[in-house]
């Protein structure tokens, strides 16, 4: 009998759709009798497989069990996600797990209450998140985090420590109904995977940061972790998971049907020592939840990115459109080739986005429209500092911005434009 798909599961089975699954897999079609059966053969041709087609013959379901034995020797360890998605649609899989004694595979009620909490809200976040990066959501964003939660199904636990494991949709909101799970027809990843991706992306992030605290003392690490989906909403779901004195461990197998995301770690370790900085940052996420929506002008002074083509933060002194005389503001990587532009030409920028302020300092998140504009007043040209330029000795292209200007990040490794 099938390890992974039960007798009464068995009639959920579409030929088609293992059929699908296997040529994902590159199986090739050997031969078939029309309508009564097809024949597949494995890339390696180590495994031969009969799927059966027509459900009126007696052994229908006897001829798919053994095709569905075939495919579990074949693909080993893989076979269960593979054969899982046959019943539920394309889905990733996440575990939470406890570090904890169990007896029996049983924790005391509050301990699994707590983790499941965390876990509900760890996914709120992620998904609230989707659309914009906030330091705090306080309300905003709830439908969106409601409809994905609706999507999410909680599958068995495993052996081991205590562990909860949700079964992630990888396509759309609209592939899937409110009473059905979601089928193979759309094979693009959508709204459930980047939500997904999100919460493995914010969990590293925001362990990364407290750890960086930890070292320098400084908030700085926390305030650019928004960027990445961090939020006071995600610490706390993170301060949950870890508290009790227990690492939790966060683990993404992903759908093997699908490619997998690119720069997106797949496993997480949350322990128990940064439960502290969690909630302190949570305090100052929190102390920064007053936003305003503002039209800013100012001279850029400071351009800064982790590495050349993504997006990255400007620093900018402000001419008009808000009480702050120095802003950070976050673009994208378009927007900031507007900002690097701006410095280049010796002209203001005006941006509009959602102003914060976080301890002593502004920023600008959500940016929606940016733009240089020339200057026209004395004091507006009294923000911009002038421009030295030598040519870059490590690589090609355009010569460095250097001088009052600061850039930070390493340099790209190839040829092309150097980063400014």
């Amino acid at each position: 009998m099938s390890r992974y798909v039960a007798v009464d599961e068995l009639g959920l089975v579409k030929p088609e759709a293992l059929e699908v699954l296997l040529t994902s897999s590159r199986w090739r079609l050997l031969g078939e009798k029309t309508g009564l059966f097809r024949v597949w053969q494995s890339p390696d041709s180590e495994a031969d497989v009969l799927i059966p087609l027509d459900e009126s013959y007696r052994d229908y379901l006897t001829r798919l069990n053994e095709a569905l034995i075939t495919i579990e020797k074949h693909f080993g360890s893989k076979a269960r996600l593979i054969l899982n998605e046959l019943v539920a649609g394309l889905m990733d899989e996440l575990f939470f797990a406890k570090e904890i004694a169990t007896v029996r595979g049983s924790v005391a009620w509050r301990i699994g209450e707590r983790l499941v909490e965390g876990v509900r809200e760890g996914f709120r976040s992620a998904a609230r998140s989707h659309e914009q990066q906030l330091p705090h959501f306080g309300n905003e964003g709830l439908p969106v985090a409601q409809r994905y939660l609706r999507g999410i199904r909680m599958g068995q636990t495993c052996d081991g420590s205590f562990i909860v494991t949700a079964l992630v949709p990888v396509g759309s909101l609209d592939d899937i109904g409110s009473n059905d799970l979601p089928g193979l027809e759309n094979r693009q990843p959508g709204f459930y995977r980047e939500v997904t991706c999100n919460l493995m992306q914010a969990t590293q992030a925001a362990v990364d940061a407290a750890r960086e605290y930890r070292r320098t003392n400084s908030f700085a690490a926390f305030a650019d972790s928004v960027d990445f989906g961090v939020s006071a909403e995600m610490v706390d779901s993170l301060a949950t998971l870890a508290s009790g004195g227990a690492e939790t461990e966060i683990r993404a197998e992903w759908s093997p049907s699908v490619p997998e995301p690119v720069n997106i770690p797949n496993r997480v370790e949350v322990t128990p020592e940064l439960v502290p900085l969690f909630k302190m940052a949570s305090a100052r996420f929190r102390e920064s939840s007053v936003v305003n929506e503002v039209t800013v002008v100012g001279a850029v002074w400071g351009l800064e990115r982790l590495r050349y083509g993504e997006a990255g933060i400007s620093k900018m002194n402000v001419f008009e459109g808000s009480e702050a005389q120095r802003l950070r503001i976050r673009l994208s990587r378009e927007q900031y080739e507007h900002a690097i532009e701006a410095h280049r030409g010796g002209s203001l920028l005006r941006a509009t986005g959602e102003q914060v302020k976080e301890g002593n300092s502004y920023w600008l998140y959500n940016v929606r429209q940016i733009e240089t504009i020339p200057v026209q007043s004395p004091e507006a040209e009294a923000l911009l500092f002038p421009l030295e330029w030598h040519e870059s000795e490590d690589i090609e292209g355009p010569p460095e911005i250097v001088g009052p200007l600061e850039i930070e990040g390493p340099r790209p490794e190839h040829d092309g434009d150097a980063e400014r």
